[in-house]
């Protein structure tokens, strides 16, 4: 019987790519004709192009579309161009802000592009732009699927103009070549095309091509979905960014002083320069080169009380890891990946300067390869280090399949050294069907000996990827205790894990006021390798309900088995003895419509907490009053009653204000408070941005204590504090 499995198999996956070829492909119109960037698209180029022809999507996909908009595009031997003329009543054209990367929301109209430049069905770059000029540019991977999919933190140089007439608004974007990676073939190229057009008063969507809304709320952004087009005779003249940045800063740092008797307060001022630079070798390979990279944090991370005895996942921000970043993903379950950028140039929580480093990252035929070396200088806490990282990735049987592998180095000049490395594979088996295998292992000169099993990550996944009706995601995961990837993310060892999830979505007809009713029921179970006994399980059922203006309702109950073998501490006076525990909670949340310009969230939790109970209330506050500004509020509060501990009491706020003057001046003062810390932290960041490329930060950071009273000696009023000045140009030469 086994010996027709194989076959079978590869008859699917054949039959799969037989129907993903049999698409049609829409030729791009060259012309090599100047244009005036202005936002009026009236030279008579544009009139020689037949405007794209849309369809709605929201409310309801298929039909004719909802508004009137005249939709084209062209290149020429340098650059893509796109115009849109969207009528429109001008008393209901709404711009959310001017901020760039700020505009891509329900509150604000817009039109934008998408690109799978590869035409690999899971990787794009969209271009958004409103009625105010804003503009988002943004990276698209695992084809928007699940996770972090959207990353604007990558930006790159384009231009788009805007103008408001009587009958609504227009625009003109013009598209650098240099920009994209793609291949060509026989002087030809092709990659899959998508545009949508936005009004956010009534939310109308209109899209090029026809897509159904049912393949999720980012239906209309998918690369598996866009347009097969064709590009002839695309050329990439490839020039070089170079990018040399100055930055001067100031620090303060509070400790102890050597009696402990009080605190010393020690100022750092310090001045740096280096640089950046980008070159496209081919027009599918990109390399990256810094000197003396400069990571300092322009951004800061949300403060989060954790309430469990694992690690806490932060999402990657600094653009140097931020183009094509996800042909350097090796994921697995949860957010554990075999390469986790952010332990590069960070170590136990401090920031480490960086000589510099290069990347390589680019596509040839089927493959998807990146290469990464960066090295780190020494200081008083760590030594230097050289962290490496490869990676490739093979488009196997069709579209939406691959194979691949990874290697990551970390080496150290005193002689210590930590290798990860491992295969993948994710197979589109047969329609919505999906398995997905990792395999990998890490070695280390500090690792005890053991089994093979015991420095390895096995984790293998079937899922049904399905938006409308029944779908599930069943895996098994094994990582053993001596499993290290010093350059990866790993919440937990030494563990089996069963898993995950089956859902059924239900969607409404179109005289309904609601858009879908979606059931889900999670469930996972770890067992620890060593006692062979259940560490923590996990079941989970859920309905949310989503109107089509977007507002959700859900609840859920959470059944929460844990047997931890160790203590471990909620808080400085509350700590958890092993031993088991069922932890059983009703978690309810509401949400108002995102197309409002105030959006009210709220959230209730109640529930057994480790023997005792846990209430936790929460609400979060959006408004914008107009495109010069933005309000946002979040509060949560968290009431945790042990046996044995005196009631633990604490809350996590955040407010914060963003003020865009314009296109180029943004202002933006990010305040939290966190009990549990007894920490005020404080992001203050003023942005100037004249045009792509040339960039001002002006940038405070500071950490306050709260209460001053809770140790002796009294704690100092400011932890710590920087104030950074930072100028960056890029040539292009």
């Amino acid at each position: 019987m086994k010996k027709y499995i194989f076959p079978t198999l590869l008859g699917l996956l054949a039959c799969n790519l037989a129907i993903s070829q049999a698409l049609p492909k829409v030729a791009i119109p060259k012309f090599n004709e100047d244009i005036s960037l202005d936002g009026i698209p009236i030279e008579s180029v544009w009139q020689k192009i037949e405007p794209m022809t849309m369809s709605s999507h929201w409310p309801d996909h298929g039909l004719a579309p909802g508004k009137q908009t005249e939709l084209r595009i062209f290149y020429d031997d340098d650059n893509l161009y796109v115009s849109a003329i969207c009528y429109e009543d001008p008393s209901n054209i709404q711009e959310s802000s001017f901020q760039r990367d700020g505009n891509w929301n329900l509150q604000s109209d817009q039109i934008a592009l998408t690109l799978d430049t590869y035409n690999d069905a899971e990787n794009g770059v969209m271009f958004v732009v409103s009625p105010s000029g804003a503009r988002t540019d943004q990276t698209i991977r695992n084809d928007g699927i699940s996770g972090e999919f959207f990353n604007d933190s990558w930006n790159t140089f384009w231009e788009a103009e805007v103008d408001e007439f009587d009958e609504g608004w227009q625009v003109e974007m013009k598209i650098p070549l240099s920009i994209l990676r793609f291949n060509a073939e026989d002087g030809v190229t092709n990659m899959g095309l998508g545009l949508y057009r936005y009004s956010a008063h009534d939310k109308i969507m209109d899209v090029y091509p026809a897509i159904s809304n049912q393949f999720g709320f980012f239906s209309f952004s998918k690369p598996s979905l866009t347009q097969d087009v064709a590009f002839e005779n695309l050329e990439n003249k490839r020039p070089v960014y170079f990018t040399p940045f100055v930055l001067g800063s100031s620090s303060t740092q509070s400790d102890l002083n050597t009696m402990a008797d009080d605190y010393t307060t020690t100022r750092t001022n310090d001045f740096s320069a280096g640089f950046s630079a980008q070159y496209g070798i081919t027009n599918n390979l990109n390399a990256d080169i810094s000197l003396n990279t400069d990571f300092a944090q322009v951004e800061a991370d949300n403060q989060v009380v954790n309430l469990t005895r694992f690690s806490l996942f932060f999402p990657e921000k600094r653009r140097f890891f931020q183009e094509r970043s996800s042909t350097f993903e090796f994921n697995n379950d949860g957010d554990n990946k075999l390469f986790y950028s952010r332990k590069i140039g960070l170590k136990d929580g401090q920031i480490v300067p960086l000589w510099g480093g290069a990347r390589v990252v680019g596509r040839s035929g089927k493959m998807d390869f990146g290469v990464l070396t960066m090295q780190s200088k020494q200081t008083a806490d760590f030594a230097s280090e050289n962290y490496g990282v490869a990676r490739f990735r093979r488009d196997v049987f069709n579209d939406n399949s691959y194979i691949g592998g990874m290697v990551t180095t970390v080496s150290s000049l005193e002689g210590n050294f930590n290798l990860s490395y491992g295969l993948d594979a994710l197979l589109n088996v047969f329609g919505d069907e999906y398995l997905k295998v990792s395999l990998a292992q890490t070695t280390s000169n500090l690792d005890s000996i053991g089994s093979g099993i015991d420095n390895s990550r096995v984790f293998i996944e079937w899922e049904k990827r399905k938006n409308v009706g029944f779908g599930y995601r069943f895996n098994f995961g094994q990582v053993g205790d001596q499993y290290n990837p010093a350059l990866g993310f790993e919440n937990r060892s030494d563990y089996w894990r069963l898993g995950d999830r089956i859902f059924y979505n239900f969607w409404m007809d179109e005289t309904s006021s609601l858009q879908r009713i979606d059931l889900t029921l999670n469930a996972n179970t770890f067992i620890n390798r060593t006692t062979e006994q259940i560490e923590s399980a996990t079941l989970n059922p859920n309905i949310q309900i989503s109107g089509k203006n977007e507002f959700t309702l859900s609840a859920g109950f959470n059944a929460f088995y844990d047997n931890p073998l160790d203590s471990f501490y909620i808080s400085d006076e509350v700590f958890i003895t092993p031993g088991t525990y069922w932890n059983r909670t009703l978690n309810l949340a509401y949400e108002t419509p995102r197309i409002n310009l105030y959006n009210i969230g709220l959230g209730y939790s109640y529930g057994g907490f480790y023997g005792g109970t846990i209430h936790s209330p929460s609400v979060s506050f959006g408004y914008l009053p107009n495109k010069y500004f933005k309000f946002d509020f979040y509060s949560e509060y968290n009431n945790i009653d042990i046996p044995g501990f005196d009631t633990y009491d604490f809350t996590v706020n955040r407010f914060i204000i963003t003020c865009t003057l314009n296109v180029k001046w943004t202002i933006s003062s990010f305040a939290q408070y966190n009990s549990a810390l007894n920490l005020w932290a404080m992001n203050s960041r003023l942005r100037y941005n004249p045009k792509d490329g040339i960039n001002l930060f002006i940038v405070y950071n500071g950490n306050y204590n709260s209460n001053r009273e809770l140790e002796m000696p009294r704690l100092p009023t400011s932890q710590n504090s920087l104030f950074v000045i930072k100028y960056s140009h890029t040539f292009m030469l």
